[in-house]
């Protein structure tokens, strides 16, 4: 089978990792009441992303439409300052 340009890309990869980082700071906070401090230590600009992940699987608010708007507009905001 001929490989793609996205496979060969390894932004699967990337993504399997940012989600069981993210997965991973929920077990931390939720299952081991442990506190986390997330630090990206390559430059590739994980932290935001494993973060924001993190957020969005901790407050079911957040997993509202209302709430993923809300999410989305205080990130935005953030940026902006």
């Amino acid at each position: 089978m001929a490989s793609t340009a996205l496979q060969e890309s390894k932004w699967f990869n990337l993504i399997r990792v940012i989600l069981n980082a993210a997965v991973l700071v929920y077990d931390y906070i939720v299952n081991q009441n442990r506190s986390v401090l997330l630090h990206c230590t390559d430059g590739w600009d994980r932290t935001p992303t494993i973060s924001s992940l993190s957020s969005l699987l901790l407050d079911p608010y957040y997993r509202t439409l209302q709430g993923f708007e809300s999410f989305v507009h205080d990130v935005r905001s953030q940026e902006d300052e």
